[in-house]
């Protein structure tokens, strides 16, 4: 079976190594952005089966960069990292899948992953269970800056 592709969008760089290290060790190929401009310049030139994207970033920004991405592939799916609260919806009126909470668990970021890719399979919004994602021991966070 071929590695599932992911593209990690952060303007910190611990927090990409961090993630990247995750997600590799689980199988998955990895690429890195340090912020939305990167982000879609690495979309252009491959397909990602999901994206990790950081909301607050500079010179582009999650909510620049989020159309863009989708408009070289608008079925990829999109997770929005932030550590904002309140009204995030603007991400999934623009077509984000999921907008994930900081400080999150990186074994709960690792599930949001395999759901999203469920659901791109099959074009559906899945559930946890029927993902087929199990749950992992790890107890890891990324924490908000």
């Amino acid at each position: 079976m071929d590695k599932r592709s992911l593209l990690v969008v952060d303007d910190e760089e611990p927090v990409r190594s961090v993630l990247r290290a995750w997600f590799a060790m689980r199988g998955f190929e990895v690429d890195v952005a340090e912020d939305g401009g990167a982000a879609v310049r690495c979309c252009r030139s491959r397909r990602y089966d999901v994206v990790i994207l950081d909301r607050d970033m500079r010179p582009m920004g999650g909510l620049e960069a989020l159309p863009l991405l989708l408009a070289c592939h608008p079925e990829m799916p999109v997770l929005i990292l932030t550590g904002m609260r309140g009204d995030n919806s603007i991400f999934l009126q623009q077509g984000a899948t999921k907008v994930c909470l900081k400080p999150l668990h990186l074994a709960e970021l690792e599930k949001e992953v395999h759901i999203a890719l469920a659901g791109s399979a099959t074009g559906e919004t899945p559930s946890p269970e029927s993902s087929g994602w199990h749950a992992s021991p790890a107890v890891s966070v990324v924490q908000q800056s």
